[in-house]
């Protein structure tokens, strides 16, 4: 296929050489076009779309993708340029502008407003803004491959959040279009109470939530004890200002299963609200032996994760004298007991924003507290692997905060006392 060039009439002008206008009619009708009358190639079909020569080759399963279900309404689907998984660490790929999108985004979104290079980006900001999914959103970066069916598996999704309600609405409606049901447990950790989310789902008994006090207490302490209490098989870990891809959790459980694995994560894509980038980002896929290799670095993202009941009960749940940095140690801790994987698959939607923990100039990634914890964590690994060290000496031991806290039931307005250091205190959720 000629790849053909469009020149557009939006406010940013023509669109570079690499990219291309697509329009389709329907699942195989489908064109590039190199030139359009105003918009009207886009509102007079079902699809349209921005593509870049790399993933020219992606079009057929991307249609594929985009029209396999005509009741669905507004959807994007997110093309990334196919590329082998790094073996020994993370890997940040270039940013992806390839995008295919139902025509009521094109006005939705208000994309005339913006440059044709920027469309995948304000695309996806507008579907994820909240407080709920405005469309559905998948990822195509490979041909399709056979599905794996989970296994019978109950899962429990533990959040804790601080932050904009709007962003812990659409992360849980998220977490409710699974296409394997799971329950969803939220640990507040601020004073508003997240109302709205409370009433949308007051019908709901899958979700609960509870706050945290007196905050901030840091997410690794709600995410340990309501981690703890899970009555399910599988565990699994999000951001509250996140979004899962609708098959993530079916994904990960059956790989967990084939695989024998206790952990199992995916690939990422970037919503980097700092940079206006979608920006894709692959994990090494056999954890175990990446580390084995070349000792802790990046190769996987916790919030990514799956992880079964019984591992984290090995591993000892989270410290929660910190934070920061404790979601490391615990899958750090956890590989000495199970093997952790990652799918090739792009399943878990990451907000990059100025605002986060992540981005502080004092506590973030590139902080020197960090750095100085990070150094010690790697090195303490090291020594365990070699058995230079105990566990129970190092830096990642499950180490935790003193003073008790408070878990309150939004809904009930039950609440006790949790000493973290003893887990009689704990009981049921509040």
């Amino acid at each position: 296929m000629a790849l053909a060039q469009w020149a557009g009439t939006t406010p940013g002008g023509c669109l570079t050489s690499d990219l291309s206008l697509l329009v389709a009619e329907a699942r195989g009708a489908h064109r590039l076009s190199d030139a359009i009358d105003g918009f009207g190639a886009i509102e007079a079909n079902a699809a349209f779309g921005v593509i870049e020569p790399s993933v020219i080759v992606l079009l057929d399963s991307a249609l594929e993708k985009f029209f396999e279900s005509d009741a669905l309404a507004d959807r994007i689907v997110v093309l990334v340029p196919p590329a082998l998984a790094p073996e020994d660490d993370r890997r940040k790929d270039p940013p992806t502008r390839s995008f295919l999108a139902s025509r009521e985004v094109f006005q939705k979104a208000r994309l005339a407003d913006f440059p044709p290079e920027d469309w995948c980006y304000r695309a996806l900001q507008w579907a994820v803004a909240g407080p709920q999914l405005a469309a559905r959103v998948d990822v195509v970066h490979k041909p399709p491959a056979a599905a794996l069916a989970a296994r019978p598996g109950s899962c429990e999704a533990v959040l804790s959040h601080r932050g904009p309600e709007r962003y812990l609405r659409v992360c849980v409606d998220s977490l409710l279009r699974q296409s394997q049901p799971t329950r969803v447990t939220i640990g507040v950790d601020q004073k508003y109470n997240c109302r709205r989310l409370l009433a949308e789902t007051a019908d709901n008994p899958a979700v609960s939530a509870y706050q945290v006090g007196p905050p901030p207490l840091g997410p690794f302490v709600a995410l340990h004890v309501l981690s703890h209490v899970a009555q399910a098989d599988f565990v699994l870990r999000q951001d509250s200002d996140d979004v899962s891809l609708r098959h993530r959790l079916r994904t990960l459980i059956a790989t967990a299963e084939a695989a024998g694995a206790g952990v199992v994560g995916s690939h990422e894509i970037q919503l980097h609200e700092i940079e206006r980038k979608v920006v894709p980002v692959r994990y090494p896929l056999d954890v175990s032996a990446a580390l084995r290799r070349s000792g802790p670095g990046h190769q996987t993202l916790l919030p990514t994760t799956v992880a079964r009941k019984a591992v984290f009960e090995l591993v000892g749940g989270f410290s929660t004298h910190r934070i920061f940095g404790l979601d490391v140690a615990f899958w750090l801790t956890a590989s000495l007991y199970a093997k952790i994987v990652n799918v090739d698959d792009f399943l878990y939607l990451r907000r990059r924003r100025a605002s986060s923990l992540t981005q502080r100039p004092d506590l973030g990634n590139y902080s020197a507290i960090r750095t100085i914890y990070r150094n010690l964590r790697r090195d303490d690994f090291k020594a365990i692997v070699a058995g230079r060290m105990r566990l129970e000496d190092s830096s990642l031991a499950v180490h935790h905060r003193a003073s008790p806290v408070m878990f309150r039931n939004l809904r009930t307005g039950q609440a006790r006392q949790v000493t973290l250091d003893r887990r009689e205190t704990y009981g049921d959720t509040p």
